[in-house]
């Protein structure tokens, strides 16, 4: 799996046709914490094992999702830095809370020139294609 934080160039140093490969000027901002403390209600039901995999499918469902767009992860948590890294997702530091992940969020989308921001919860079920949500 790809480590995330010995990837050689961060995202603010990325050419502009890597951050938006098809000039869509939008980001889908997912705020993650982590795969491991996810679905914490389940726990009567789920193991520690089946949780995890849930709150990683969960999320691959809502990173599919995201076709063209650009996809910026925000999380702090090692295994889901590297795991969004290997999907070729971008990744910041999560600043404590979903508010703030947000703002984070919205923040990185104005810094990299990006004129349009969802933010999209990594649970979404049904999540098939944000690019709809953007659409006139």
């Amino acid at each position: 799996m790809a480590d995330y934080d010995s990837h050689p160039m961060s995202p603010i140093e990325l050419p502009t046709e890597l951050l938006d490969p098809f000039g869509l000027h939008a980001v889908v901002v997912i705020p993650i914490r982590s795969f491991a403390m996810g679905k914490q209600r389940l726990g009567t039901t789920l193991d520690d094992g089946d949780r995890r995999g849930l709150a990683e499918s969960l999320a691959q469902t809502v990173l599919s999702a995201c076709g063209r767009l650009s996809a910026l992860i925000v999380s702090s948590d090692p295994d889901v830095r590297n795991w969004a890294a290997a999907r070729l997702a971008f990744v910041i530091d999560d600043p404590g809370t979903l508010n703030a992940a947000a703002t984070a969020g919205r923040a990185w989308a104005r810094e990299h020139a990006m004129d349009r921001v969802v933010i999209a919860h990594a649970d979404l079920p049904f999540a098939d294609d944000f690019e709809r949500v953007l659409a006139p």
